[in-house]
């Protein structure tokens, strides 16, 4: 699935451009370090996905849910202040993209091996 690795490779930069954003607005170096590895997993996720799809796209499924755990704790820490809507904003980016990761998933056709012809006897 082209197009899914083409989206787990712009979330992963997506992540890594959120570090950086987040290191130089707030000084936090728990975002630059989170975005960084977070986004850094994603872009290995992409690139393995086009050799090793059940591989790559798990490493993505595990990197996006730690992405979606981490926004989620933000968002309960920062409920009703002005920063809250950004999170939930994240969050709701990772929701997404481990929704697309499970449609890639479910929308795949297992190969099944050819049968034999019965018809013919050897």
């Amino acid at each position: 699935m082209p197009w899914l690795s083409a989206v787990v490779l712009f979330y992963g930069v997506l992540n890594i451009v959120g570090g950086v954003i987040g290191y130089s607005t707030a000084g936090s170096i728990w975002s630059l370090v989170g975005g960084g590895a977070v986004g850094l997993a994603l872009i290995f996720a992409a690139a393995l996905s086009k050799t090793h799809p059940n591989k790559g796209f798990l490493i993505a499924g595990i990197a996006t849910l730690v992405a979606a755990g981490i926004m989620a704790e933000r968002v309960m820490k920062t409920a009703g202040s002005p920063g809250a809507g950004r999170n939930i904003g994240l969050l709701a980016l990772a929701i997404i993209m481990l929704g697309l990761l499970a449609y890639g998933h479910f929308s795949e056709k297992p190969s099944t091996p050819e049968k034999p012809d019965s018809s013919s006897t050897n």
